[in-house]
């Protein structure tokens, strides 16, 4: 069966499944530890394939999978309760500040 392009009523179930997919993806990484993966060096390599596209697209199927299986678990998750660090954004000295004041 072909991807349907745009959202109809009768796609509705298609789409669905794909949300559905990406939230349980998304939270499972919310309430994960900082890392899923320890960090490594960069492969720049992998990095250019990774964003190589086609110009007729890529399957939804390839690109949820891709996240939930190799993006996610290489990124950070901030929101850990183990997670102490203060990345580089413009607020990090107000951020190290109001620890030490805890």
């Amino acid at each position: 069966m072909q991807e349907p392009l745009t959202i109809s009523a009768d796609s509705l179930p298609f789409f669905r499944e794909k949300v559905d997919r990406l939230l349980d993806a998304c939270l499972a990484f919310k309430v994960r530890e900082p890392f899923g993966v320890p960090p490594a060096a960069l492969d720049e390599d992998a990095l250019r394939a990774a964003a190589a596209i086609r110009a007729e697209g890529e399957p939804l199927d390839d690109v949820l999978e891709a996240l939930a299986g190799t993006v996610l678990p290489a990124s950070v998750n901030f929101g850990a309760p183990a997670f102490l660090a203060h990345p580089d954004c413009g607020n990090s000295i107000a951020a190290a500040l109001g620890d030490f004041a805890r």
